[in-house]
């Protein structure tokens, strides 16, 4: 600024004018910016504040934008991490552009959950499809992990974990809760065949076998119970099997019908001097 001075005594006399340049000097400013308190991945968006003792507006800026962004006042949280917000003064005609001022605060990890579903089979049958459920996801996102068991179509009858295996997941704290496949057994193939016989003196028993799903013969067939000697109409004969080979099988049993008829009947007539056969004919034997 350009300052001229005119000066005179009370006589009316007028002293030399005199023009002097005064410097006015933009006035320093101070912006005031409370800290911020912790969030957690998956939050709302939310505002912040900030004052300049100028008067002046503060802006504010992410220094990670990694982690957050902001628009205008508001903070978007991106992911999980130290978060840092920049508020700024540019100044102005009259003020000097303030000193910027920081403030961090941390964006914990979400807490999340992945519990695998329980399964069960048939010995013999190929694996299920193994599934889990998730919680505390957000944002639409993909929880990284895999599910596994050491289970086979073959493996024997009992109980395998299904074990659930975390990938990388950075903005999650999560909780892997594993589960149980459950082999059951399976129902052998089993055919018995009775018989129907002549009555010769002969013991008889059904005959039979017990198949497994692999093709192989399974011990544990007991055909005991439909064995008989003398003639007679045998309703109801009981034979049982039990798995003495592998366990992975069913406990089965039921009955069948068998039968030894009578044999025909032969008299034998002695004579002297010779032998005939009675066959149900008169006959002179000798």
């Amino acid at each position: 600024y350009t300052v001229t001075y005119n000066v005179s005594d009370a006589a009316g006399n007028a002293a030399t004018e005199v023009t002097r340049t005064v410097n006015v000097v933009k006035a320093n400013q101070a912006i005031t910016f409370g800290s911020l308190t912790g969030k957690t991945y998956g939050d709302a968006d939310f505002s912040v504040g900030a004052t300049s003792d100028s008067g002046l507006t503060v802006g504010f800026a992410s220094q990670t934008t990694g982690i957050c962004t902001v628009s205008g006042a508001t903070v978007h949280i991106v992911s999980a991490g130290t978060c840092t917000i920049r508020a700024s003064q540019v100044g102005n005609t009259n003020y000097n552009a303030a000193p910027n001022v920081d403030q961090g605060f941390n964006v914990a990890a979400k807490s999340a959950t992945v519990t695998a579903n329980d399964k069960s089979k048939t010995y013999g049958d190929m694996n299920p499809v193994l599934d889990a459920v998730v919680t505390g996801d957000v944002n639409g996102d993909t929880i990284n992990y895999t599910l596994g068991t050491t289970a086979t179509q073959f493996s024997n009858v009992n109980d395998y974990d299904i074990t659930v295996s975390l990938g990388t997941n950075s903005n999650y704290s999560i909780t892997p809760t594993d589960g149980t496949l459950t082999i059951d057994k399976a129902d052998a193939v089993i055919t018995v065949t009775p018989y129907s016989e002549t009555y010769d003196g002969t013991a008889y028993t059904a005959t039979g076998s017990a198949i497994g799903v692999q093709g192989e013969t399974l011990d544990g067939l007991d055909l005991s119970g439909t064995t008989h000697t003398d003639a007679g109409d045998y309703t109801g004969d009981e034979w049982t099997f039990t798995d003495v080979t592998t366990g992975n099988y069913n406990d089965a049993g039921d009955t069948i019908d068998d039968m030894i008829v009578q044999a025909p009947s032969t008299t034998v007539v002695t004579c002297s001097p010779s032998s005939v056969v009675y066959a149900a004919l008169a006959r002179t034997p000798c």
